[in-house]
């Protein structure tokens, strides 16, 4: 159902939204490596698998757009650099993801948990 979007952000295709999301985050889109690009690919899919499984589909453009600024700031190793509002990485959502990280326990809730970290956590 999301297919148009995902193409629209992908980064391994790099298309203009994709383009536009790095000049947002002060990133050259050039500058990234396919590596780089692979593993943001990876965390925006799961993002999206995240949200189907949750009956959250279809996924807005806005919402992909975060997704995909919160991947190419987790890649590109800037995650100081956070002037989006409304992203996992601003104020409001960095002590959950804080403790996301530390949580060791099994009682950690993985469905309200940001789908990035708990891929971040999976792969250790």
């Amino acid at each position: 159902m999301d297919f148009f979007t995902r193409m629209q952000l992908s980064p391994v295709l790099r298309p203009p939204a994709f383009v536009q999301a790095c000049i947002e985050l002060g990133l050259r889109p050039s500058a990234l490596t396919q590596a780089q690009c692979d593993a943001a690919q990876q965390l925006l899919d799961q993002s999206f698998e995240d949200a189907a499984a949750r009956h959250e589909s279809p996924v807005s453009m806005e919402q992909g757009m975060q997704w995909l600024k919160q991947a190419l700031r987790h890649v590109s190793g800037d995650l100081a650099q956070c002037s989006d509002t409304g992203t996992p990485f601003d104020g409001t959502h960095q002590a959950a993801a804080n403790e996301a990280d530390h949580a060791g326990d099994p009682a950690t809730d993985s469905a309200t948990e940001d789908p990035i970290r708990r891929i971040m956590r999976k792969r250790g």
